[in-house]
């Protein structure tokens, strides 16, 4: 999806079968070269080794382009993310695009990292959502010391707190998409936006599923339940398209630069 909207972004049409997106952290960069071939490394590229296609941004003498690559052309190691997913680094040595096209006006490799982050957002916040539901659920089905957990202080104090986390997540999330969706460019806003949607949605990870694990006990983590498939995937996503430090730092520097008057109504604004 992240892919098709990519290319769309340079009026490349999409080509049958899987894809992926290069780079997918905010310190790699592809070199458009002079002759036309594209250079460099992308690390933690999501389901590299599976994909037919990458969409690629890259920047040359003449600005940023966008490209479509057939994956066979590149060097792909394995790897793996927390959660077991394909995680690639992928090497362009001189590869030749299938197609390739300038970037729009204002597109630059930050907007797919923005557009990647808020992704991710919303999967943490899905998976959030499932968590909570999941844990409420067992803590009414599991008895010890002949009542069921939920009856627990401690456990409900957990179970607010991890719906407290979900909330936040989906508020951070939702806000973020809906600016973009009503958006014609990635300004100051929607950097903000997503910023801070990657930021409090991967916090909320961090905590939810510490939350659900304490519900569940061990059984959360065997291979047969459920629960890891989530969990494991919503701290996994925080890496990509740049962790919560580094949206944190990039935010500081914008309202750095904004200058104190202008911390408030930028974020009364939203």
């Amino acid at each position: 999806m992240l892919a098709g909207w990519l290319l769309a972004q340079a009026h490349l049409a999409s080509p049958e079968g899987m894809m992926t997106v290069a780079p997918a952290s905010p310190k790699d960069r592809i070199t458009l070269n002079a002759d036309g071939t594209l250079t460099g490394r992308a690390r933690g590229v999501p389901f590299a080794i599976d994909a037919k296609h990458i969409a690629v941004v890259a920047t040359g003498i003449g600005g940023v382009s966008i490209a479509l690559v057939d994956a066979g052309a590149c060097r792909i190691e394995a790897g793996l993310n927390l959660a077991n997913d394909p995680s690639n680094t992928v090497t362009f040595d001189k590869v030749q695009p299938i197609a390739i096209k300038s970037a729009p006006s204002g597109f630059g490799q930050n907007s797919l990292m923005l557009m990647g982050a808020l992704a991710r957002s919303l999967q943490i916040a899905g998976a959030m959502e499932t968590m909570l539901d999941l844990s409420v659920r067992y803590s009414g089905e599991r008895v010890a010391f002949e009542k069921k957990i939920s009856k627990f202080q401690a456990v409900q104090h957990n179970l607010a707190k991890l719906a407290g986390e979900t909330s936040a997540a989906l508020a951070a999330a939702s806000s973020a998409a809906d600016a973009l969706s009503n958006s014609t460019s990635f300004d100051d806003a929607i950097f903000l936006e997503a910023a801070s949607a990657k930021i409090r949605c991967s916090e909320a990870a961090e905590k939810g599923a510490a939350i659900a694990h304490q519900v569940f006990g061990a059984i959360g983590f065997t291979q047969e339940h459920i629960l890891h498939r989530y969990t494991l995937r919503a701290l996994a996503w925080r890496d990509d398209f740049g962790s919560e430090s580094y949206w944190a730092v990039e935010l500081g520097k914008l309202v750095a630069s904004r200058g104190a008057d202008e911390l408030w109504p930028l974020v009364a604004s939203r």
